[in-house]
């Protein structure tokens, strides 16, 4: 069971993509935007980040600068699940490392929890706090 914080600022899809990795057996906590995710990041260490590019009072590649260069989060992986098929964030986000880059609308659930079971693979789940946050 690996720890999934899934960092989206639609709640339904965030729901339904967080209920599916619950039921894969993973402990997937939802947060709307990159500053709660810092939050987050304050008391718990997730194994894997979903991330969504586009969000309100932090977006996603301001998130990734902060994760990769401030918090212990320099090699922690990262998937992005965005509406932004290219660009300058989707560049960034590159640049700053994530393992994969999943288009909303266009992306199987299975082929999203393949990845977080393969990028976990290595990484069990350790005896530290999990996350423990509502979903948004």
């Amino acid at each position: 069971m690996a720890r999934v914080l899934l960092v989206d600022d639609d709640a339904d899809g965030s729901e339904v993509v967080c209920r599916f990795l619950g039921k894969a057996g993973h402990d997937a906590v939802c947060v709307p935007n990159g500053r709660e995710a810092l939050t987050v990041l304050a008391t718990a260490k997730p194994d894997v980040v979903v991330l969504d590019l586009l969000m309100p009072e932090m977006d996603g590649t301001s998130f990734l600068e902060v994760l990769r260069n401030y918090y212990r989060g320099a090699l922690m992986p990262v998937i992005v699940l965005s509406a932004v098929r290219s660009g300058p964030y989707v560049q960034r986000a590159l640049t700053l490392g994530v393992k994969r880059v999943f288009l909303k609308g266009d992306y199987d659930l299975s082929d999203l929890l393949d990845c977080v079971n393969e990028l976990t693979a290595a990484t069990p789940a350790s005896a530290e706090a999990s996350i423990s946050m509502q979903s948004s």
